[in-house]
Order: C-alpha cells, then sequence, then structure tokens
C-alpha cells in the first residue's frame, strides 16, 4: 500500500464510515499521484494548501470505488458465488446472477468470482466482482427488466499497451454484443470506432466501438451502447442509455442543440443517488466531450459539463448570458423558475431560490455560458424535495440582536503568521507576507463573503451556534475546549538524510529491524512551498509499513508511520495524549513551545484505509491564543496505538519552518466591537437551510442567521484586524 499518508489520511477525512471500503493498492497509489501532479500543472485557483486537495482528490477517490473505478474490498454486504444458486429470490425482481449470465457466457474468465451488491439506485442495482475479498470489476443492472447497465474489467496491466487495430477491436465488439444481448444486438449498427484515453480517474487507453440503434434506416436519438476493448483484445468496458437517460437527453437538446443526438458513450457510472454518464463526440469537432449526471433514474439533471479539447472559451457578455440562462432554466424547472432570483458573480450565472422573501440556502443554479451564447456548465445544488409546509414561518425567528449577542460570546482570537499581502500576477503564488492578529468566529474554517459552504450559523429557533467542521475534518471550534499544553522540543534534533539513517531511527527510536523487508523511496514536492519531500519505505510480508519521511534539503523528519500492534482497545485518551505529547517534542520544530488540540479521533478497528489509531492533531499557539501559518490547517499529528500505548505516528503538516514575531495580544479591541466591525462586512442575514452544520440534508428545512458579505466582498476571504479593527482582504 504505497501512497503517502497525507492522502490516505484526507480520504479517511472526506468520509469517516464510507471510506472504510477502500483499498489502497500500488496502482491506486500511482494514480493518485498521478492525480495530483496534474493539479499542480494545471495551476488551479484555490484558497487552500494541499491537504484540501488531498482532501477533494480522496473524496473523488471513494466515490469512484464506489462507480468501479478503484480497488475496493468486501464490506460484509450480503455475499454468493457466481455457481451459486439462491433461493432467496425477491418475487418477479431479477437475481445478479441472472442478469449477469450473459456477461459470464461472454467471458468465461469471470467463472469463480463472488457477486456482492454495493450500491442501489431505486431497482438499479451495482453489483462488485470479488475475487476472495479483492476488487476485480463490476456490473450494474436493472432488477426489474435484467438489462445490464454497465460492466466494468479493467485490469491494471492492459490499461496501456498497444491497442488492436479498428477492425479487429470493432468485431470484438460485435461478437461481445451478440453473445451478451443475443437477438437485440441485431438492432444496433456500429457507428464509431476511436481510440478512447482517459487521464482522470480511470487512467487509462481503450478502443471504443459505439453502437446505435436503428429503426427503418433511422437512428434513435441517444440509445447507444459502447464496447471499450484494452490492449489485450479484452473488453474492459460495456455501457448502454436506458430509456430514462435517453428522455432525459432528448430534453437537452432543446436547449443545448449542439448536444450530438448520436454521441459516443465513453464512461457510465452510479454517483451520489443517481448516474453520471460521460458522452464523446465522435462525429464533429466543436466538443470534446459532455459530462452529465442525473439525479435517480434520471429524474432530473444535476450537473452538465461540455469538455473542449485544448481549449477554453470566453464567457459571455452579462446581457447574453441572463438571456441563455433563463431560457435554460424554464427548459429545465419550467414553472419552478419563477421561484428563483437572478444573480451574475464572477463570469457565472447564479439562481438562488426564495421563499418567503427568504433565501434558500443549498437550493442555487449556477450556469456557465460562453461567447458563442452556448451553455457550457450547470449544476443544481438541492436534489432533497421538500414540502411548502415543511418551511417554518420566519415569524417563529429569535431577533437578530439576539443572534449578534451570540457571536459576542464566541468570537475568538486567532494568530496568522503568514498573512498573505501581495501574490504574483502571473501565478498567483505569495510572495510577501506579515502576521496578523485576527478575530474570527471560527478558527476551524476560513471566512469567505458569500460562501456556499457555511463554517458556522445561528440556529433561529434556540439562538445557539453551529459549527462545521475544517479542512480535514478540524472540531476546534466545536469542541470548544482550547486548552493549551506547553512543548519542550528536544534539544537534539534526528536528521535523516539518507537510507541508512533512516533505517537507524526506526531501530534506535522504536526498536525496529527492517532488514530483509521490501524497500522503496519516492520524492515529491509541497504545491505551495516547493519544499521537497523524501519518504524511505520499509513494507513487511504482511504489507505493514513502516516509513521515514524527512526534508530532502535539511534532512530534518517530517513524518513516521508505524503499523499499529494488535486490534484490542485498551489505551483511554490521557494516556494516549500523554504520549502523543512526548512524542511530538522529539519532532516539532524547535521554536514551537506551546500548542493546543485542533481535533482529536477516537480509536476503532482497523480498515483498509485507516488505521484505527488514536489520532491528535495540534494548532501551534501563543500565550492561548492558536496560532496558523495561513490556511486552517492543523500544524501536527501524532498517532497512538490504542492496544500498545506507544505513538506510532508523527506528521508535520506545516510545508515550512519559518516562525515569526507575533504581535501582542494585550491591547486587543473588545468583542463587542469586534463583533460590530465584523457585521459591518459581513452582516447576519436570515436565511432557510436545507442542510446541517455536517452538510447533511436536514428532514425538515430551518430558519438561521448566516454572515452574508456585500456583493462587492462575494468572493473575498475577509479578516477582521483584532488590534485595529480594520476590515482586511486577502489579495
Amino acid at each position: 500500500m504505497d501512497v503517502d499518508k497525507e492522502l490516505r489520511e484526507a480520504v479517511r477525512v472526506a468520509s469517516r464510515q464510507t471510506a472504510e471500503q477502500v483499498s489502497f493498492s500500488s496502482a491506486l497509489a500511482g494514480r493518485i499521484q498521478k492525480e495530483v501532479a496534474n493539479q499542480k500543472k494545471a495551476r488551479r485557483k484555490t484558497a487552500v494548501m494541499s491537504g484540501t486537495i488531498a482532501a477533494c482528490l480522496a473524496a473523488a477517490v471513494w466515490v469512484g470505488q464506489q462507480q468501479g473505478m478503484f480497488t475496493m474490498e468486501g464490506t460484509g454486504a450480503s455475499q454468493t458465488t457466481i455457481t451459486e444458486q439462491t433461493n432467496t429470490q425477491v418475487k418477479n425482481k431479477v437475481t445478479a446472477q441472472e442478469a449477469f449470465a450473459p456477461i459470464l457466457g461472454a467471458v468465461p474468465e469471470l467463472q469463480g468470482l463472488r457477486l456482492e451488491e454495493r450500491g442501489n439506485v431505486g431497482d438499479i442495482k451495482q453489483v462488485a466482482l470479488l475475487k476472495g475479498d479483492r476488487y476485480e470489476g463490476e456490473f450494474s443492472y436493472d432488477a426489474t427488466t435484467g438489462q445490464i447497465e454497465w460492466y466494468r474489467y479493467e485490469k491494471e496491466e492492459s490499461r496501456e499497451g498497444k491497442l488492436p487495430e479498428m477492425m479487429v477491436a470493432q468485431q470484438k465488439a460485435i461478437t461481445f454484443l451478440q453473445s451478451v444481448l443475443g437477438v437485440e444486438s441485431k438492432q444496433y449498427a456500429p457507428i464509431s470506432t476511436h481510440k478512447l484515453t482517459d487521464e482522470g480517474m480511470r487512467n487509462g487507453t481503450w478502443m471504443n466501438v459505439t453502437f446505435q440503434k436503428e429503426q427503418e434506416g433511422a437512428r434513435i436519438p441517444f440509445d447507444i451502447i459502447s464496447v471499450q476493448i484494452d490492449s489485450k483484445g479484452q473488453v474492459a468496458f460495456f455501457g448502454r442509455t436506458n430509456k430514462e437517460e435517453q428522455a432525459l437527453l432528448g430534453k437537452l437538446t432543446k436547449s443545448l442543440p449542439e448536444l450530438n443526438p448520436s454521441p459516443t458513450l465513453d464512461n457510465k457510472s452510479m454517483y451520489y443517488g443517481g448516474f453520471e454518464i460521460m458522452l464523446g463526440n465522435a462525429d464533429h469537432e466543436e466538443w470534446k466531450q459532455a459530462s452529465i449526471s442525473m439525479t435517480g433514474k434520471a429524474e432530473d439533471l444535476r450537473a452538465y459539463r461540455l469538455i473542449q479539447e485544448g481549449a477554453t472559451w470566453k464567457e459571455a457578455p452579462e446581457a447574453l448570458a441572463k438571456t441563455t440562462a433563463n431560457d435554460f432554466l424554464q427548459d429545465m424547472v419550467g414553472a419552478d423558475s419563477k421561484n428563483y432570483r437572478y444573480a451574475y458573480k464572477n463570469d457565472t450565472v447564479e439562481y438562488q431560490r426564495y421563499y418567503n422573501d427568504l433565501p434558500v440556502m443549498n437550493d442555487t443554479i449556477r450556469m456557465s455560458v460562453n461567447q458563442a451564447g452556448r451553455v457550457v456548465y450547470y449544476s443544481k445544488e438541492a436534489m432533497k424535495k421538500h414540502e411548502l409546509a415543511s418551511f417554518p414561518d420566519a415569524i417563529s425567528a429569535l431577533s437578530e440582536e439576539k443572534a449578534i449577542k451570540e457571536m459576542e460570546a464566541n468570537i475568538k482570537l486567532n494568530y496568522v503568521q503568514l498573512f498573505p499581502v501581495k501574490r504574483d500576477e502571473r501565478t498567483r503564488q505569495i510572495i510577501q507576507t506579515r502576521s496578523l492578529l485576527e478575530y474570527t468566529m471560527s478558527v476551524s474554517t476560513k471566512q469567505l463573503g458569500q460562501s456556499p459552504s457555511l463554517g458556522w450559523y445561528i440556529d433561529a429557533a434556540n439562538g445557539k451556534i453551529a459549527y462545521s467542521t475544517g479542512n480535514n475534518g478540524l472540531d476546534y471550534d466545536r469542541r470548544n475546549e482550547a486548552k493549551v499544553f506547553s512543548v519542550q522540543p528536544s534539544a537534539t534534533r534526528s536528521i535523516v538524510k539518507t537510507k541508512e539513517e533512516a533505517k537507524s531511527l526506526l531501530n534506535k527510536q522504536f526498536g525496529v529491524q527492517v532488514d530483509g523487508f521490501t524497500y522503496n523511496e519516492h520524492a515529491g514536492s509541497h504545491p505551495s512551498t516547493g519544499q521537497v519531500r523524501k519518504s524511505y519505505v520499509w513494507t513487511d510480508k504482511n504489507q505493514k509499513r513502516y516509513e521515514v519521511g524527512t526534508d530532502e534539503k535539511s534532512g530534518r523528519v517530517l513524518g513516521i508511520e508505524m503499523p499499529r500492534q494488535g486490534n484490542q482497545l485498551t489505551v483511554k485518551r490521557e494516556e494516549a495524549q500523554q504520549a502523543a505529547l512526548e512524542m511530538l517534542a522529539t519532532y516539532i520544530d524547535p521554536a514551537v513551545k506551546e500548542v493546543q488540540l485542533a481535533e482529536v479521533i477516537e480509536p476503532g478497528g482497523a480498515t483498509p484505509v485507516s488505521s484505527g489509531n488514536w489520532g491528535f492533531e495540534f494548532f501551534m499557539s501563543k500565550d492561548g491564543i492558536p496560532v496558523l501559518d495561513n490556511e486552517p490547517n492543523e500544524a501536527y499529528i501524532v498517532t497512538v496505538d490504542p492496544t500498545s500505548g506507544k505513538a506510532n505516528g508523527f506528521e508535520n503538516r506545516r510545508g515550512t519552518e519559518s516562525h515569526v514575531e507575533l504581535p501582542d495580544a494585550t491591547s486587543v479591541i473588545s468583542k463587542e466591537k469586534a463583533v460590530e466591525q465584523y457585521l459591518r462586512a459581513m452582516p447576519l442575514k436570515l436565511v432557510y437551510l436545507l442542510k446541517n452544520e455536517d452538510d447533511q440534508w436536514l428532514e425538515r428545512p430551518i430558519l438561521a442567521y448566516i454572515p452574508w458579505s456585500y456583493d462587492e466582498n462575494a468572493g473575498k476571504h475577509l479578516h477582521i484586524d483584532a488590534l485595529t479593527g480594520e476590515i482586511t482582504g486577502e489579495p
């Protein structure tokens, strides 16, 4: 399992419950690392550091596994062997074995794999193909009709290499189709055979053969089937559009005439309670692919994105964008469009739902229109429907004055060591910084002028503040402990610049002998600072991992990872916390003398993506005030084995050794004055919320007060200088 700890940690944070199903392989690690490199090359404009990039990728990794893109392992769901017969069939429902039989007939090598249901959207079920507990492939089928929606069997060794010639690939696809569909295959004629390369999550190349249904010589719009042949001449993917998807795509052509009714089907997968399909444009050069995400069984359009090969388009002038977007909105939501209000922000058209003259957060439609007057991007956030009767009356909300009192009780101080003052105009890299002592409502999250993801809000029913978690699950504000720990850094620092020095550290400090273990080393640079991290990794015969990560230039230790010993949960928090503080003192930056807990992770059972260790994440601190470098990220992470009570992991997530003189906090303005200044920049707004602080859909909408800046500060991160009261934005 050769993937760096930051990414594994990010996956864990991305979904503490569902990510337990993920299993990392060396191939998956390579694909994640490749995607990180692509992110760096793209120089995407972002307000976060690598932790957030990793978390976003990690979330994508888990979703990809649910879609069958990555290696998965068993989850304890119901399991059957392909060769077994079941006596518990649901009446009038097609079983997985029955649905899979035609594919098994076409691909005999699948004999003996287990079938394990992994999810469903209505009657459409997703089933994993397992060899033992290891994921080999998947298929999805309609339990009512037995129709296969897609089948995926992408072997690592077949993702690259010389592909078969076009006619050979086409004949293989025809043979497969005849075997799987039987007589029905005669209704489909090949319309395209071309090389398909996916450098994203699938990370491979195939010959994509697309068929379209014909009746009386005419093609049926969007009734398509694709069969993808790999470098070994085997079928790696089979997918088709169903009747509901064909109807939705046909509806889209009214507003998107450029959508080719005879596209290729490049990919299809289950996606957040619905499906996502990737259509290719083999006949025209105008666009390359269209990504279309649907809710349920194509009941509603969730997202649409047009992808153009190697080009970018210019945004339309606002007048043209508004006209085009208004027409598209009418086509998509019909009479309901009257409940949305128009706004134009950062070259994007936004429609916010309103009810009782109050905005309904989490119900926003966004569109981008190009200079030709075409919609190239569409997204609809709200997928959960609420009856109007479920919305509370605004008269029931407590007064804004009481909400302000709650703000005054919870606003807090925070240091930022490297607050950005100036950025390079071309690269957007920070080139000048200063220290800042600020007042903030949330240390764990940054305050964007108008943010769709709320760091905090005040419940208008009970007047209490609710905090979301920050990057990597930080819950500093929610826990409200703010306990300070003094740290005395070790007088001698461990310096590791070679394999032998890393080996010696593991032996002297942890008593580990790695002789005879498989060895590997790799290096990668920090996306913001350019710091190169070198990792020395040993893996034993049980695939347990021992790693020392260092700054390549200085040799200082940035990370240590050791396997957990045993599965018992015998160590209490107090004992584990003390072990973590002792480990921290050994490897912490020498200028840091004080820390606070940013998050505490409870131990649990070991899973493929999480060791189940105790986890202690720390902010730096000065005089009881948390200290951040810039972004709201933890500075250090220490893990402790819940069986032995010994610290077995350390991670320095700062990306820099920089420490600066911080201003004195004795002359700060009062909390009341700070809140007054805060509200000048970001006044409170009474809104309806459809999601809670954990970004989970609520059963019923609630009323809440949220911070909401004026439009000129909508996209800015705003800070309140605690010494002057000045409102400061980041460049």
